[in-house]
């Protein structure tokens, strides 16, 4: 894909501009659990949630357990989320 497709991709009007996917860091502490139940709830949001425990995946969303701490464990687990448009850290 050459730059103008990837930008065209993120224009307001185009297909793939209507498709977000939040990642939510802190994804099981109250604010994070609060933050995806809110964007689930509007139904225009794919949701991966980061924490620690991980969690259940459900309709849209998924849950990735990782240590933030640990550079090797984050670089594997979070490496390939390449579709991600907004990082929310609740953490």
């Amino acid at each position: 894909m050459d730059n103008r497709s990837q930008y065209a991709a993120s224009e307001p009007g185009s297909q793939a501009a209507k498709n977000n996917t939040a990642l939510v860091v802190g994804a099981q502490g109250v604010i994070g659990r609060n933050l995806i139940n809110h964007l689930e709830g509007t139904g225009d949001w794919d949701i991966i949630g980061l924490s620690r425990r991980g969690g259940a995946a459900a309709g849209r969303v998924r849950h990735v357990a990782v240590d933030l701490l640990d550079q090797q464990d984050t670089r594997e687990k979070l490496g390939s989320l390449s579709q991600v448009t907004h990082i929310f850290y609740a953490a």
